[in-house]
């Protein structure tokens, strides 16, 4: 992934100069680069200017890892996952916004939608859910790391997943 040119990478000036040299370095004492974007290759190709090969294997996925998958049970309520860390500056925020302007509009909705996050939250967002929780009790479904599989099996029970991309919070500010 890319450090210095990433578009959450908010350092202060000092700092964006100390990883911009040691990004330098780095990539001085290079023999190649993968990355997983045809994008990001280019920038990086342009960025070393021919001094390493530069090359780019798209992120995929094993399809025998969803062949021992249990079919979704049927059930009454809605669920949407989100899997994975909210790092930088993406976080839940917005979503949880959403969620509870719909919950306000609609109160019945609470009993047949579930929000399911797992993953590590962290603290940074502790009181935001647990906010969210005392006004919506039930709706939201925390769950820290789980094995690859069932993380799969999850995502495969929702009613669909969530990404949260770009700025997030900064976009609801």
């Amino acid at each position: 992934d890319l450090w210095t040119e990433n578009p959450a990478y908010a350092a202060a000036a000092w700092r964006r100069r100390l990883d911009r040299h040691c990004e330098s370095r780095w990539f001085d004492q290079a023999a190649g680069l993968i990355t997983v974007t045809p994008s990001w290759q280019q920038l990086l190709q342009q960025r070393l200017g021919g001094r390493c090969l530069v090359r780019f294997i798209p992120n995929g996925y094993d399809e025998a890892d969803f062949a021992g998958l249990a079919p979704p049970e049927a059930r009454g309520e809605r669920v949407l996952t989100h899997t994975g860390t909210f790092y930088g500056p993406r976080g839940p925020g917005t979503l949880l916004e959403g969620l509870r302007r719909l919950l306000i509009a609609q109160p019945a909705a609470a009993a047949r939608l579930r929000l399911r996050l797992l993953g590590n939250m962290g603290g940074r967002f502790a009181e935001l859910l647990a906010g969210f929780e005392r006004e919506h009790p039930g709706v939201l479904q925390l769950q820290a790391y789980v094995p690859h599989l069932q993380a799969l099996q999850a995502m495969g029970d929702a009613d669909a997943l969530l990404l949260v991309v770009g700025a997030g919070e900064r976009a609801a500010a």
